[in-house]
């Protein structure tokens, strides 16, 4: 049987069906360089930054972990270094990796050995007009971390627009790195990712992207809260036992969270952390004591997670129960041309599931990819399947992609779904299906990216009489990019359109932008200009502050323009000042300043 065909043919019926996505999170995948990924890529390379990988020494796993190396560029790295060591980015010239690619790379590796110590702090300040008459309108972020030998410590503090109390959200952590039988340990706040993310995500649950490897993962990560998101961190203590034939990990929380009441019942938690009304400022006690077993068996692991939540008030659904156990077990088995992964986890007779097949074939990735995810199962903590996929699903994904060769990517998936049951939740999507295409052309200096994307769903517009509302979605964006010398000059055209059924109501907006970046070592300048007509909402991402994304919608006339202007000195310290200015006032203009200092 020949699969390269196979594939092949998978590959024509996909485009003819594919003219792209709805969801506006899939927006992640086309400002692929301008570090705008997924959350759980985000923290890969946030924690890559803070201990960099040797390239001397780093294996070929722990490069690949850097997006801007394909399996060509690491070979070549690893070829050069075992002949003579590479001291500095003119060694990576000089074996043939080319400007971009090492600039992109440069903060996230050491060419020595990595000092004993090091200091990182971030200071943020950031305004909007149209919050000028609110009380206290600054939104003001800090963060500080230390770290010395195999000790890191880590704080926190985060003031939202109208809030008086400048420690309204903070965090901290100790984290101790060992090397034997006590592999890590965390005293304060922190998080954790198990599985495939059902029971634990952090926000970091399986994306709905073109990029396929998303689910093939380390299964475990733990680590200290240092993000300024104001959810799903837990408080307490967690430590990781590693001996040759398993690992152990038991931690303890016990946390405040903000819940919305009815009757002094929980009807709902409160994720967006702004606490201008103090009344729902952490409200409610969670408990929460669990165990986590590893047993690594060659090329497959398996792991079993147990979970004890105890909340200090009742459930106004009485489905969730004041005391829950919850349990789960997850396994990888990795054989290189083929990998399967998945998750089962079981909560009072109900049982959720997502299993993944990951099938290579010459330049083909293919993923097959099932869910279950019932009625009235707790996901407060884990994401079945990112953050659009609510509770009641059953759901099906294959994803493929294909690399002609270095220059030269297809990206595409197709997703459906269907929610058996719906009585208790007006508007929810009742069925849908997704068809995604991605196509990357690049060059040395040059980059084409073509998404296309079609979405069609149904949700409930009344569930008295069981009137139903289809929404058939188009979406397509191009982008073109060039790099001369020091300057990056990119340009983007948006497009998208919505037929609404029974209204027969068809809605369209178009959006063009211009993006110039000017590199001047030291100095580094950005703008760019949005121009839009639309009768829809058009989501966009503007490049903001480090750390920070400037998500807009847009609708109407009008255009929108940020300038961004970085500046490092005296080596260690670097100060960074945005602004936004927006043709429509009542949207508000943005003002944000940011220092850094790195020792």
């Amino acid at each position: 049987m020949n699969f390269s065909r196979i594939n092949l043919a998978l590959t024509l019926i996909i485009l003819r069906i594919s003219f792209i996505m709805a969801d506006p999170t899939l927006e992640n995948l086309i400002e692929y360089e301008q570090l705008q990924y997924y959350p759980e890529q985000l923290s890969i390379l946030e924690e890559i930054k803070r201990n960099p990988l040797n390239v001397n020494s780093a294996s070929a796993l722990e490069l690949k972990k850097l997006p801007w190396l394909d399996d060509t560029k690491i070979s070549i790295i690893i070829t050069a270094r075992t002949s003579k060591p590479l001291i500095n980015r003119n060694s990576l010239i000089e074996i043939g990796l080319n400007r971009d690619t090492i600039k992109e790379i440069i903060p996230y590796i050491r060419f020595q050995k990595q000092k004993n110590y090091a200091i990182s702090s971030r200071y943020r300040l950031e305004y909007n007009t149209k919050d000028a008459a609110t009380f206290n309108s600054l939104k003001c972020y800090q963060k500080l971390l230390y770290e010395y030998k195999a000790f890191r410590l880590g704080f926190v503090t985060q003031k939202d627009c109208g809030e008086a109390d400048y420690l309204d959200f903070y965090s901290y952590f100790l984290e101790y790195q060992g090397e034997n039988f006590i592999d890590k340990v965390i005293l304060g706040k922190y998080r954790l990712r198990f599985g495939r993310g059902l029971l634990f995500a952090s926000q970091t649950g399986i994306a709905k992207t073109a990029n396929i490897a998303t689910f093939n993962r380390d299964p475990a990560l733990m680590k200290g809260y240092s993000s300024s998101f104001e959810s799903w961190d837990l408080e307490g203590a967690v430590i990781k036992f590693k001996t040759p034939y398993f690992q152990l990990i038991p931690f303890f929380s016990r946390t405040g969270l903000d819940a919305s009441l009815e009757d002094d019942r929980i009807s709902s938690f409160r994720e967006d952390g702004i606490h201008i009304d103090d009344s729902n400022k952490n409200n409610l006690i969670e408990t929460i004591s669990g165990l986590r077993l590893i047993m690594p068996l060659s090329d497959l692991k398996i792991s079993l997670t147990s979970i004890l939540q105890n909340y200090s008030r009742e459930f106004a659904e009485p489905v969730f129960r004041k005391d829950q156990f919850l349990s789960g077990l997850d396994f990888s088995l990795d054989k290189n041309d083929y990998i399967i992964n998945g998750e089962i986890c079981y909560y009072e007779k109900k049982t959720a599931g997502i299993i993944g097949f990951t099938w290579k074939q010459d330049i083909f990735t293919n993923l097959f990819m099932f869910r279950y995810y019932p009625d009235k199962f707790p996901n407060w903590h884990g994401k079945p399947y990112y953050s659009s996929v609510k509770t009641n699903e059953i759901g099906f994904h294959y994803g493929l992609n294909i690399k002609v060769n270095p220059g030269i990517k297809i990206k595409t998936y197709f997703d459906t779904w269907k929610n058996p049951r719906v009585k208790y939740w007006e508007k929810m999507p009742t069925s849908g299906t997704e068809e995604f295409l991605q196509i990357e052309l690049g060059r040395k200096k040059s980059k084409l990216n073509l998404v296309m994307g079609h979405t069609k769903k149904q949700k409930y517009i009344n569930i008295i009489d069981s009137k139903i509302r289809d929404i058939d979605s188009f979406t397509g964006k191009f982008t073109y990019s060039h790099s001369i010398h020091k300057f990056v000059l990119k340009s983007g055209l948006y497009f998208k359109q919505e037929y609404i059924l029974p209204e027969k109501k068809y809605q369209k907006g178009l959006l063009f932008y211009q993006y110039l970046k000017i590199d001047l070592n030291d100095l580094i300048l950005t703008g760019q200009v949005s121009c839009y007509h639309s009768d829809v909402l058009i989501y966009s991402r503007l490049p903001g502050l480090n750390g920070t994304i400037l998500n807009r919608q847009f609708s109407g006339d009008g255009f929108v323009y940020v300038i961004n202007l970085k500046y490092k000195f005296l080596s260690h310290f670097e100060v960074q000042m945005a602004v936004l200015g927006n043709s429509n006032k009542e949207k508000g203009n943005y003002l944000g300043i940011q220092l850094k200092m790195d020792f």
